[in-house]
């Protein structure tokens, strides 16, 4: 499962190139990261785009809260793939 320390890793890459693209093994396909929804939604090169803002959401700087488990972001990945959505702060994680 992606931890934190993956997550801080994949948000400096998008800071300095503006997106990270890599294959996910809990997700069983490609991930996009990107600065911001200026990147477009969707997917880029077959992957399913997440903003750093959803990053952070998801795997919250600094561990404030706990990160969501392999079954509840592969819930939420289907979620984002299937209908084009954000995750939001708040939302049922």
């Amino acid at each position: 499962m992606m931890g934190l320390r993956v997550a801080q890793a994949i948000a400096r890459q998008v800071e300095q190139r503006g997106y990270c693209i890599f294959w996910s093994d809990l997700l069983g396909e490609r991930v996009a990261f990107v600065k911001d929804a200026s990147w477009g939604v969707g997917d880029i090169r077959g992957a399913i785009v997440y903003t750093i803002a959803e990053l952070a959401i998801l795997f919250p700087p600094g561990g404030e809260d706990i990160p969501p488990g392999g079954t509840t972001l592969r819930l939420i990945h289907q979620a984002k793939k299937a209908g084009g959505g954000t995750v939001l702060k708040g939302s049922a994680l």
